[in-house]
């Protein structure tokens, strides 16, 4: 989409500025004159990343306009905090306006970036050029490829290298950025597998003498050492076990000895009666039951007493009182009263006489009942004795007596034994050195599969290394006609020069001027550097149907050079605007002025 305006305000040094690009517009001034700020501006209007420096100084914000031929229009607006950005007048996002651009121009902003000016070839390194590369070519490629580039180039690849790298490459068709991805998982691997193998190598050395026994041999060995200790071990438990049981044997014997002392203790002890116990028992309860009786007659009888006592004592008051009564003092009775006195003193002395047959009885009672006590506890202590002997005669009777086995003869002593376990010792340290051994032996085999599979991955990194790998020998190839059109394009401007595209981890452009010495483009004179850098901006055109273009610095071309590509540029179709700024030298000028094509806007 062809230009049709350009509107700048307060951009840089730059107040206003509106320019009506024809197909070529050159700007002519001094050095300071605003020509990179305005191609600076253009860019920014296409590409964005405004910022505050932009701004004049003096003024609030800085604008960039570019209006299209069909009357669309781009406004990128940069204010102190924050940028605003214009879609035909209308505020939208910066996401909005680049899909507006895109849809415009047909190509991603990332490749209009790369027509700004040759600064940007000059900053490029051999990365970001080989990523500029594929991101236009979009390079497709197989696994056959893969294997068909690596043969052309190294020995045919062992089959189980071609087996690896089909299993890590994915089927159908994939992009050389693939190569990197795989790349990596596959150094990665291999520096796994060479960890592995230096451990397998440490753990496979052996210093030691080598072992001449079998392990069946000095299994066998041990084996008869061991059943001859278990035998010995054996005999020990035995006389251990003979020793007990003479301890036991001996403690028995004196405890059945003990038995029978105690039971001869016991042997004039005869049985009592039962019925002695049980009369003694019922004797006992009768005079219990008189006791009782006995006691209530005491109690009965004292009652009496303390009654007739009483009765007694009232008369005495009351003769005492002149014979009133004690509830009527008025009232006196004269009546004699002697005979009840003898009488309650005779009643008196009889409860008393009571009294006294009754605990002379007691007294007897207490006597019987203690008798028939004895003969109770007498009964009940022999029944104790009784049981105590039937015990004793019947544990004689069950008592055994521990018999001794027959006395181990073979005895074995603690240097025999000593000898077993330090001969134990010996063969299990040659079978721990025969296992170490057997171990090397098993991490030497293990050494040399790891390392046939080390020296696959290696193979296969190799395969896939960026700098001598298959990446570069695919580049080289789809870049050879590109090659050779950068060649047809550069001797246009200068004959006898051929571009050169060498891969050396990535892509760097080189120059060959006359078959002399190839120099990379970043070390060729500053003339040639603009050449080689439009050779560069017109296979990316060509490539990707770009319509601008933009370069600076014309003024280190000599006259015949800036002749040469200004011809050029007017005959090359591709291109809709192209934009080129020179310092106003006089034969600079004197030359672009012979064209009346161009546009030429001096600052």
């Amino acid at each position: 989409m062809k230009i049709k305006e350009i509107i700048v305000k307060d951009f840089g040094g730059i107040e206003t500025q509106i320019i009506e690009p024809q197909k070529i517009t050159c700007l002519l001034g001094k050095n300071g004159a605003s020509k990179s700020t305005i191609l600076t501006a253009i860019k920014r209007a296409f590409i964005g990343k405004m910022e505050p420096d932009d701004i004049r100084v003096g003024a609030s914000k800085a604008h960039v306009t570019i209006v299209f031929d069909d009357g669309t229009s781009i406004e990128r607006i940069r204010g102190k905090d924050r940028s605003v950005v214009k879609v035909n007048d209308k505020t939208t996002s910066q996401e909005s306006a680049n899909e507006f651009l895109v849809g415009k121009l047909g190509v991603p902003l990332s490749i209009y970036e790369t027509m700004f000016g040759t600064d940007y070839f000059a900053e490029l390194s051999k990365k970001d050029l080989t990523a500029l590369l594929l991101s236009m070519l979009q390079v497709q490629i197989d696994y056959k490829k893969i294997i068909e580039a690596a043969e052309s180039r190294m020995d045919t690849l062992p089959e189980a290298v071609k087996e690896y790298l089909k299993k890590m490459f994915p089927t159908g068709v994939f992009g050389l950025e693939t190569i990197d991805e795989v790349a990596s998982k596959v150094a990665d691997a291999n520096r796994a597998e060479k960890k592995i193998l230096v451990t397998y190598t440490e753990k496979s050395k052996y210093e030691g003498e080598i072992p001449k026994d079998s392990k069946e041999e000095l299994e066998k060995l041990l084996s008869e050492n061991m059943q001859k200790q278990a035998e010995w071990k054996e005999i020990q438990k035995t006389l251990q076990k003979y020793q007990i049981l003479i301890q036991q044997r001996e403690q028995a014997l004196k405890k059945k000895e003990s038995i029978q002392h105690e039971l001869e203790s016991l042997s004039n002890v005869a049985e009592i009666p039962r019925e002695v116990y049980e009369q003694a028992v019922s004797d006992r309860q009768k005079f219990l039951n008189a006791s009782r009786i006995a006691n209530q007659n005491i109690a009965a009888a004292n009652a009496n007493i303390k009654f007739q006592e009483q009765i007694l004592h009232n008369i005495s008051s009351f003769e005492q009182n002149n014979h009133s009564c004690p509830i009527c003092p008025s009232v006196h009775c004269n009546a004699d009263l002697s005979a009840y006195v003898r009488q309650g003193q005779g009643l008196v002395q009889k409860n008393k006489d009571v009294v006294k047959q009754n605990k002379d009885f007691l007294v007897r009672c207490d006597e019987q009942i203690a008798k028939r006590d004895q003969i109770i506890e007498k009964y009940q202590k022999n029944q104790v004795e009784i049981t105590k002997k039937q015990a004793l005669k019947k544990q004689l009777e069950e008592f055994v007596i521990p018999q001794l086995p027959e006395k181990q003869t073979n005895v074995p002593n603690e240097e025999e034994l000593r000898l077993l376990v330090e001969q134990q010792k010996l063969i299990q340290q040659r079978m721990r050195t025969l296992e170490e051994y057997e171990t090397t032996r098993k991490y030497s085999k293990l050494c040399r599969e790891q390392q046939d599979k080390v020296d696959m991955l290696s193979l296969a990194a190799k395969t896939l290394d960026a700098k001598v790998g298959v990446k570069g020998i695919i580049l080289q190839r789809i870049l050879h006609p590109f090659e050779e059109a950068c060649t047809a394009c550069m001797q246009k401007l200068s004959r006898n020069t051929k571009i050169k595209f060498i891969y050396d981890g990535g892509v760097e452009l080189y120059c060959e001027k006359n078959g002399g010495k190839m120099v990379p483009m970043k070390k060729v004179s500053t003339g040639e550097f603009v050449f080689v850098a439009f050779t560069l901006m017109s296979l990316i055109s060509q490539i990707t149907g770009t319509r601008l273009l933009v370069l600076d610095n014309l003024d280190s071309l000599d006259n015949d050079n800036l002749k040469t590509l200004i011809d050029l540029l007017q005959n090359e179709k591709q291109y809709e605007n192209v934009f080129v700024a020179a310092v106003n030298h006089d034969d600079t000028c004197a030359t672009i002025a012979q064209y009346d094509e161009v546009e030429i806007i001096e600052l």
